[in-house]
């Protein structure tokens, strides 16, 4: 599987303060399988102006890999003590596969799961997973983990907070990855969770704490 890793990286004037980037191909235990780098910008190559140039590099992602981690070191070399560290970098990317490469079809497993009374999805907004889980302060939520499902696997979409609430509810962001101003044009969800569970004569209740006023705003489409 090809991969490309690209980057602006430059300083200011004639500190030859620089910035480096490389990602590291790690297995399912954390063991590193091998690196690719794009190489710094240094005062010469930038002719000793101000300014950002484009790197990049290509490669093959080693076998067995499952995780990438992109790592940026901005290295100062600042010459005046006390003074900014002048490495920059900007517009990184990190992209993998190719235009003719297509997925294999995927057969969905047989579920096994019967049929639910009550489903409550818990959103601690603002908190980190070590926060919650596992946590002595959060008793009660611990004990819901404990006894039913806990999904593990799940990570915000977009920040700020409002595009990964849409999805959820309305099975889209709907082109929103920020909060929309209050007053928003809203648009109408005919296919979401919502409908859906009340199709079935079910009925879909939501309640929040403490954000009356903000979480009444009429862009919250489903």
């Amino acid at each position: 599987m090809p991969y490309e890793l690209s980057g602006d990286l430059g300083g200011f004037i004639i500190d030859p303060s620089a910035a480096s980037v490389r990602v590291e191909f790690l297995d399912a235990n954390g063991v590193k399988l091998g690196t690719g780098r794009i190489r710094p910008v240094g005062v010469l190559d930038r002719w000793f102006q101000t300014g950002l140039l484009e790197r990049e590099t290509t490669g093959t992602i080693p076998v067995g890999t499952r995780t990438a981690r992109v790592v940026v070191t901005l290295q100062d070399c600042n010459p005046v003590l006390g003074n900014y560290n002048n490495a920059y970098a900007d517009n990184l990317s990190f992209t993998v596969g190719a235009a003719n490469l297509a997925p294999a079809p995927l057969t969905p497993p047989v579920s096994t799961v019967g049929r639910l009374d009550h489903v409550f999805m818990v959103y601690m907004e603002n908190k980190g997973f070590g926060d919650i889980v596992g946590s002595p302060n959060a008793p009660y939520l611990n004990s819901l983990i404990n006894t039913y499902g806990f999904g593990s696997n799940y990570y915000a979409l977009t920040h700020p907070s409002d595009p990964n609430y849409y999805p959820i509810l309305g099975g889209s962001d709907f082109g929103f990855n920020y909060n929309p101003r209050r007053g928003a044009p809203v648009r109408p969800v005919a296919d979401g969770t919502g409908s859906r569970i009340a199709c079935h004569g079910s009925e879909l209740r939501v309640v929040r704490r403490g954000r009356r006023h903000q979480h009444g705003r009429p862009h919250r489409y489903p």
